[in-house]
């Protein structure tokens, strides 16, 4: 029975056992530099949706699972920043402030 792909590249993974050499700094900056941009669990939106229920008109007992915004910006989009990875990181040191006792 042939495996399909999809189902392959979404099974989760698992590494129980890493080498005993160092990843090279190079490597470790490129993980961090790119972890900025990961999704985080803080990032969440309100579970709230009355408003957006209201405005569209949904009666009960239908929720809102989506919306998505269309039209035009009324100013020019802009790239968002983001702190380097290196300064939101400590390697091989603490360059934080002091930690309380």
């Amino acid at each position: 029975m042939q495996r399909s792909p999809v189902r392959s590249d979404r099974a989760p993974l698992r590494c129980g056992r890493f080498p005993d050499d160092p990843l090279p700094d190079h490597v470790l900056t490129r993980i961090l530099d790119n972890a900025r941009f990961a999704p985080s669990g803080g990032n969440r939106q309100g579970t709230q949706g009355d408003g957006v229920k209201q405005r569209l008109g949904t009666p009960e007992p239908f929720a809102v699972a989506a919306v998505d915004p269309l039209g035009r910006p009324v100013e020019h989009l802009k790239r968002l920043s983001r702190v380097a990875a290196s300064e939101m990181t400590h390697l091989d040191h603490w360059s934080g402030p002091p930690l309380p006792d």
